[in-house]
């Protein structure tokens, strides 16, 4: 997201060198959120890069648009105004949605700090049999492995990690 950004400090005085119009790039700005909506359903570790990637690009090009070239009047206020309620109320509607949507065990697990918990159980078990480990790691892994499967009276402060 930060290189999008980043892009649109460029890309902006490029646009308005080649005569887009304030509202078109405005519509720019928007149509590269859209991929951030298929993100959601579609997550494929390239595509998430080049989602939020636009995601960067779209919101700079959109916020930068709004606060620097909208006009200084009554109306360029009311645009400005319109424009960040616009922003703000996108996003909540889709972090909302990206939270309806998420599929991860972790979402309001009590049981510790992935991956330290029974989800990854076997590859940590894997790594104790197959590996070799430095002995302080090889402690703290079977020490978590035990206290999972409930076979030790030592608890790992996970929250220090």
């Amino acid at each position: 997201m930060n290189i999008g950004v980043s892009i649109s400090l460029v890309i902006l005085p490029l646009l308005h060198r080649y005569s887009f119009g304030f509202y078109q790039i405005l519509f720019i700005g928007f149509v590269l959120y859209l991929p951030t909506i298929i993100q959601i359903k579609f997550q494929w570790k390239p595509f998430k890069i080049f989602s939020r990637t636009c995601l960067g690009l779209g919101s700079g090009i959109f916020l930068l648009e709004a606060l620097i070239f909208a006009p200084m009047t009554i109306f360029g206020i009311l645009v400005r105004v319109l424009s960040f309620g616009t922003f703000y109320a996108i996003a909540i509607i889709t972090l909302d949605l990206r939270m309806k949507n998420i599929n991860s065990p972790c979402i309001g697990c009590k049981e510790g700090s992935f991956p330290y918990c029974s989800f990854k159980i076997i590859e940590m078990e894997e790594i104790l049999t197959g590996s070799d480990l430095e002995p302080e790691p090889r402690e703290f892994l079977t020490s978590v492995v035990n206290q999972i499967n409930g076979n030790d009276d030592k608890k790992v402060n996970f929250e220090s990690f």
